[in-house]
């Protein structure tokens, strides 16, 4: 996620240039996009905190591109507000169950734009600390709803593999003891005659594939999660 970036999808460029002018001026970064293809680019690169989204692009909808983002885990984070003259209720149920936070209906003030959008981000910080990338974003962890992304696909992990991988990837680089990952993972103390962790570990690296070599061995010691 990009901090504080917020991207306009508006294919009319006066009212994209006023919402850059008031959101700039209450201290975000703002990039434009007129299009719907450019904006789903400019969203790959930048993932941004939020996007003021458009719906009657010359290329696309705008709820294709709600739709778009909820199939991109590394995108879960975007925050969506949909500004539209199409204001009737029907308009605003539909974005709102595509994922949209807000719905504005033009005209608007910038008062009204600028409260809005830092409602949405103060909304949006809480669900954010329940979902971790890492490795430039080929490895989501959502912890909330227990489930991992490898190359934007869901891969199944036991209980015992999804405590284990959090646990290591929360401070990556950082060596755990074996007895570190049994009291984390099992809350008991760790035998060592016992190779269950390291049973664990073995299962979770062939879930990872090609990833399951950043978790590395350190021998006589435990493991590590390494984004190198």
């Amino acid at each position: 996620m990009t901090s504080n970036v917020v991207l306009i999808i508006e294919d009319e460029r006066e009212i994209a240039d006023l919402q850059k002018i008031f959101l700039e001026s209450a201290g975000y970064t703002v990039v434009i996009a007129n299009d719907g293809k450019s904006g789903l680019q400019s969203l790959e690169q930048l993932k941004p905190s939020l996007v003021l989204l458009d719906l009657m692009l010359p290329d696309m909808s705008g709820l294709d591109i709600c739709k778009s983002i909820a199939k991109n885990p590394s995108l879960g984070h975007v925050l969506i507000i949909i500004i539209s003259a199409l204001g009737e209720e029907g308009d605003i149920v539909r974005g709102l169950e595509l994922g949209a936070m807000d719905y504005i209906t033009k005209p608007f003030s910038s008062k009204v734009l600028v409260a809005r959008v830092r409602a949405a981000l103060r909304r949006g910080e809480s669900s954010l600390t329940h979902i971790q990338s890492f490795l430039n974003g080929q490895i989501i962890v959502n912890d909330e709803m227990h489930q991992i992304f490898i190359d934007h696909k869901e891969v199944e992990l036991t209980r015992t593999e999804f405590d284990l991988l959090k646990h290591l990837v929360n401070r990556p680089g950082y060596v755990k003891t074996r007895a570190q990952i049994a009291e984390s993972i099992h809350g008991s103390s760790y035998d060592s005659q016992s190779r269950t962790i390291d049973v664990h570990v073995n299962s979770l690296r062939k879930k990872l594939g090609v990833y399951g070599k950043h978790i590395q061995t350190v021998r006589g010691v435990g493991y590590r999660f390494s984004e190198r």
